[in-house]
C-alpha cells in the first residue's frame, strides 16, 4: 500500500504488518503515546487479530496525531467497510482525500466501494480521478477493471 513519508517520529518508524515490529508497538507506545506511526502500527496489529473497535480507535488517533497523513484514514475506512460501518468508512475516505487529494489508496478504496454497492456512475467518476494521477499500481488498476467488469458486465474506459 502507498504510504506517504510522515514526519520523523522521535520513537520509532511505523511497523508493517507481519514485519515483527508491530509486536513491539505496545511497549513503545508506553514511552511515546503521541507517535502517529506507532499508533498506526498498533492499529494494524489489532486489526490483524480481529480487534476491530480497538483498531479503528488507534487509526483515528493516528490520524489525529498526523493531520496531513491519509494512511490511517484509509486503513480505518477499509476496516469499517469490512465490518459493516459503511458511513464511517466513507467519511474516513473523504477526510483522507481532503488531506491528500489524489491519494491512490483512498481513490481506489472509494472506487471499490462504488463497485461493490452497485453505483456505476460513482465508480466511473472515481476511475477518472484515478487515471489523473500516476501513482496507482498497475495491479490495482487491473483489479478495479476486473471488479467493474464482474459487477456491471462492461469494461472501464
Amino acid at each position: 500500500r502507498f504510504r506517504r513519508l510522515a514526519p520523523l517520529d522521535r520513537c520509532a518508524p511505523p511497523a508493517a504488518p507481519g514485519s515483527g515490529r508491530a509486536d513491539r508497538a505496545a511497549p513503545r507506545l508506553a514511552h511515546c503515546p503521541q507517535s502517529a506511526g506507532l499508533q498506526l502500527a498498533m492499529g494494524q496489529q489489532l486489526a490483524a487479530t480481529g480487534r476491530i473497535p480497538e483498531a479503528i480507535a488507534r487509526f483515528r488517533l493516528s490520524a489525529d496525531l498526523s493531520p496531513n497523513d491519509a494512511a490511517p484514514l484509509v486503513e480505518m475506512a477499509d476496516l469499517c467497510f469490512a465490518s459493516g460501518q459503511a458511513e464511517t468508512g466513507l467519511a474516513a475516505l473523504h477526510q483522507a482525500l481532503a488531506r491528500q487529494p489524489g491519494n491512490p489508496l483512498a481513490l481506489t478504496s472509494l472506487a471499490f466501494y462504488h463497485i461493490v454497492t452497485g453505483d456505476e456512475a460513482g465508480a466511473r467518476r472515481q476511475w477518472q480521478e484515478i487515471l489523473r494521477q500516476p501513482r496507482t499500481p498497475p495491479a490495482m488498476l487491473e483489479k478495479l477493471r476486473q471488479s467493474y467488469q464482474r459487477q456491471f458486465g462492461r469494461t472501464l474506459p
